[in-house]
């Protein structure tokens, strides 16, 4: 098992890794929007960036019972 400390930098820095690939997905999401998207192509995009919403909450709820 990981000590604290190393286990906070490693979920702070998953989330960070996260929020950033996720912006860059809804940014993808916009541009390839502007050329038109199909129903499955948007289904496709709205069910990543929904994942990567319940990991961003996953893991921000383990970095605060951490924190307790």
């Amino acid at each position: 098992m990981l000590p604290k400390d190393d286990a906070l930098a490693v979920l702070r820095h998953n989330l960070s890794q996260l929020e950033q690939q996720k912006q860059l997905w809804e940014l993808g999401k916009r541009i390839k929007g502007e050329h038109g998207l199909s129903s499955f192509v948007e289904a496709s995009f709205d069910n990543a960036i929904e994942l990567m919403e319940a990991d961003i909450r996953y893991i921000t709820r383990l970095i605060a019972l951490l924190q307790l």
